[in-house]
């Protein structure tokens, strides 16, 4: 849910986190799923970030607006 504390941010600004282990999600059906659901209804809940740009909870999230071409996603600190 997008609320106060949600800013918009350039997602090629942010930073993929290192330690993201199911990277094998992007070749999935739930992703191609997903992927239109975000098409659609755009990213419902924000990418959570560090202070330095580092996703901590929303690298798939990241990684849909980065092949939708998103110019803006919702973010908040974390």
């Amino acid at each position: 849910m997008i609320n106060n504390n949600v800013i918009w941010v350039n997602p090629s600004s942010l930073i993929f986190n290192p330690l993201w282990i199911d990277k094998n999600v992007c070749n999935s059906w739930i992703y191609s799923c997903l992927m239109t659901e975000v098409s659609v209804y755009g990213i419902q809940t924000p990418i959570e970030i560090s202070v330095d740009n580092v996703v901590i909870n929303g690298n798939v999230r990241l990684k849909i607006a980065l092949d939708l071409e998103l110019e803006k996603v919702p973010a908040t600190f974390y």
